[in-house]
């Protein structure tokens, strides 16, 4: 749901087996947090499994139709046969419009929207799936339903505190990224300010360092290594959420 209090954001490849193994456990997270958690699923294929980009531009030609975690299902439960025919197999059992499905299986605005996804998992240090950021904190791999809950009902507590507060549940997950914004500039600020410099200037210094050194640096903050527990997701690329 769009109010939801916990939102899980998954990088995936439909052709990794640690993917596929992780399922169960989300699946079993869906059902135990329903109406508190949304899960969004983000393309990223891996160079080492030749037809996950493939899965993944027919997965995002579904999700045009309304049925990407359907075909999601499909193709997970069959990742060695990802080829054309599958996919328009798939469609029609889904009841799609195959024809506009198979022109979106050529489309470059999907392309990108799988680019983007991949440039944004790169910037946030993530380079093997499945790799999740669980309102923001990050947890690698194909992890048990308990190691997810046990995060989800951290992050659960501390964004009930931010409706408690007075914060719209629809905006909880905006509310908690400008406070990790606001803590990674504090950060920055902290930086400068170490040497007795004055505040002003350590922030005139934060500013240029973040506008032209951390272009840069994806992969440092404030001159040290990127603390990923708070490296929000944007959720304005491309995603099929649930």
């Amino acid at each position: 749901p769009d109010d939801a209090l916990v939102t899980v954001v998954e990088f995936s490849d439909f052709q990794c087996p640690f993917c596929s193994r992780v399922n169960p456990a989300l699946e079993q997270l869906k059902k135990a947090y329903t109406g508190d958690l949304r899960l969004v699923f983000r393309q990223r294929p891996l160079p080492m499994h030749p037809q996950a980009r493939d899965g993944a531009m027919a997965s995002l030609a579904a999700h045009r139709q309304g049925k990407f975690f359907e075909f999601h299902d499909k193709l997970f439960a069959n990742p060695k046969d990802m080829t054309r025919a599958t996919f328009i197999s798939y469609a029609q059992e889904l009841g799609l419009d195959t024809a506009m499905f198979e022109l979106d299986l050529e489309s470059v605005e999907l392309a990108q929207m799988i680019k983007d996804d991949e440039a944004l998992a790169s910037k946030l240090g993530t380079n093997g799936t499945p790799a999740f950021f669980i309102n923001g904190r990050f947890i690698s791999g194909a992890q048990s339903f308990e190691s997810f809950a046990a995060l989800v009902d951290e992050e659960k507590a501390k964004a009930q505190k931010l409706v408690d507060a007075g914060t719209p549940r629809s905006q909880v997950y905006e509310k908690i990224m400008a406070i990790h914004q606001q803590t990674r500039n504090s950060a920055y600020v902290g930086v400068f300010s170490y040497s007795g410099m004055p505040h002003e200037e350590a922030a005139r210094n934060m500013r240029m360092f973040a506008n032209t050194v951390m272009p840069e640096l994806q992969k440092f903050d404030a001159g040290a290594a990127v603390d990923r527990s708070h490296a929000l997701p944007d959720l304005r690329f491309s995603a099929a959420a649930e």
